[in-house]
């Protein structure tokens, strides 16, 4: 168990709920080098640069439903 996990169990977060606060961070990195690719990454995946803005400013708590248990 690494330290992130841990500290996420004494925060409310575990793996039995479906996410931990690594997966959590994890999601906040994801959505900031969404909103850092060029337009022709983003038009290749199908969004527009306003969308990945948009994602990029969501809350780490604001994630995905199949993540509720």
């Amino acid at each position: 168990m690494t330290f992130l996990d841990t500290f996420g169990r004494f925060a409310g977060l575990s793996s039995e709920k479906g996410r931990t606060l690594t997966d959590l961070l994890t999601l906040r990195r994801q959505r900031n080098e969404l909103s850092r690719l060029s337009p022709h990454m983003l038009d290749d995946l199908g969004i527009t640069k306003q969308d990945a803005q948009a994602e990029a400013k969501r809350s780490v708590f604001d994630f995905p439903c199949r993540w509720h248990k």
